[in-house]
């Protein structure tokens, strides 16, 4: 073999990945405790896991029941490609779980990851239609937080247990998830039996790829066998030749938003960010076309700046700000861009100063 591209997200975790049998075992013994639904979430695009979840349900005679877009859809096309192997039978819609005792329900749900409009969350808030959760009820997690979502996972876990539930995840009880990547055994074991000239590890952070750097030398490999190009880079491979880089790509994140594709630029995501963080100021100006002239005083609209009812004063003063920035030659407005951008620069030099804070400022000239 040339040249092994492999995965190394694993390689600062010692030993090997444990198999999937010991998060059937887990499951299993869950079940047999449970006392009333079982509840079961784990990434929705883990298809074997969702399929092993199904078998341990029907053994124990539960109909299944799947909750969430996400995991519906998603075995509904494994099902499909042959990927799952399962009676529709033994499905049941959540609108007929009436008709199902507790004891006989188990709900494959999505929402491992916390999110707040997923349907374990719904199911946890009281926000589902058709299911609930009530005390002797299970929640098993099989999948551990993604980095960023632990907040979500925490506070939806600790809603569930106010319901009553007995939740089961990771924190509290080994073998619930285990990786899909695979650990520094595996890894090395994998480079022993291919024996590649080259290597390249992809997959993982900069600091995966250095340690995996350090596996393949502590199995003879040389340093400048693990190949570590740059994002964008051209490997070339010849013939009794040391690969090299012959060409550099450039690259750059490409914005997809609603049906246009690349047409987000850098400006536009600035002024959404501010939006987000300190709100839009909308002020409209009345002009009469034929004269030019400003026929009334200026609105002034807050959205997540200010609650306008409760700031009055400071409304009033930005209107005068408005009207100074207004106050051209006879009144008279030649050059309405120009007034736009007094109108931006004087009214966001006085918001800041009297609040601290820069919201986006939009001047709409209406025409009456």
């Amino acid at each position: 073999m040339l040249c092994l591209l492999t995965d190394c997200l694993g390689s600062e975790r010692p030993g090997f990945t444990p198999s999937e049998q010991v998060v059937g075992e887990t499951i299993e013994k869950e079940l047999s405790l449970c006392q009333g639904r079982f509840f079961f979430t784990t990434q929705s695009s883990n298809i074997s896991r969702i399929q092993l979840a199904i078998e341990i349900a029907l053994r124990y005679h539960r109909q299944i029941t799947f909750l969430g877009r996400s995991v519906d859809q998603n075995t509904e096309e494994a099902l499909k490609l042959r990927y799952m192997h399962f009676s529709r039978e033994a499905v049941v819609r959540d609108r007929d779980l009436k008709r199902v005792p507790r004891t006989k329900q188990f709900l494959i749900v999505a929402g491992s990851q916390g999110q707040p409009e997923s349907a374990l969350a719904r199911i946890a808030n009281d926000n589902h239609r058709f299911v609930r959760v009530d005390e002797g009820d299970t929640v098993v997690f099989s999948a551990d937080p993604i980095p960023g979502n632990e907040y979500n996972v925490n506070v939806l876990i600790e809603q569930l247990y106010r319901k009553g539930a007995r939740v089961s995840y990771s924190d509290i009880m080994q073998d619930l998830h285990v990786s899909g990547h695979g650990s520094q055994g595996d890894l090395m074991l994998l480079l022993s039996a291919l024996g590649p000239r080259y290597i390249m590890p992809i997959g993982g952070t900069y600091r995966h790829i250095m340690q995996y750097r350090r596996l393949a030398q502590d199995l003879g490999y040389r340093k400048q066998d693990v190949l570590i190009p740059e994002e964008g880079e051209i490997l070339e491979f010849r013939k009794n030749a040391q690969p090299k880089v012959i060409q550099k790509v450039e690259l750059e994140n490409v914005m997809v938003d609603g049906l246009g594709v690349g047409d987000v630029g850098n400006v536009v995501l600035r002024d959404r960010q501010t939006i987000a963080t300190e709100g839009i100021v909308v002020v409209v100006v009345p002009f009469e076309r034929s004269s030019g002239r400003v026929v009334a005083q200026p609105d002034i609209i807050s959205r997540g700046f200010i609650y306008m009812k409760e700031s009055g004063d400071l409304i009033e003063k930005s209107r005068q700000v408005v009207n100074r920035a207004l106050r051209l030659k006879k009144g008279r407005i030649l050059e309405w861009q120009f007034a736009r951008k007094l109108i931006e620069e004087d009214l966001s030099r006085f918001l800041s100063e009297e609040t601290g804070r820069h919201p986006l400022i939009v001047p709409v000239v209406v025409e009456v």
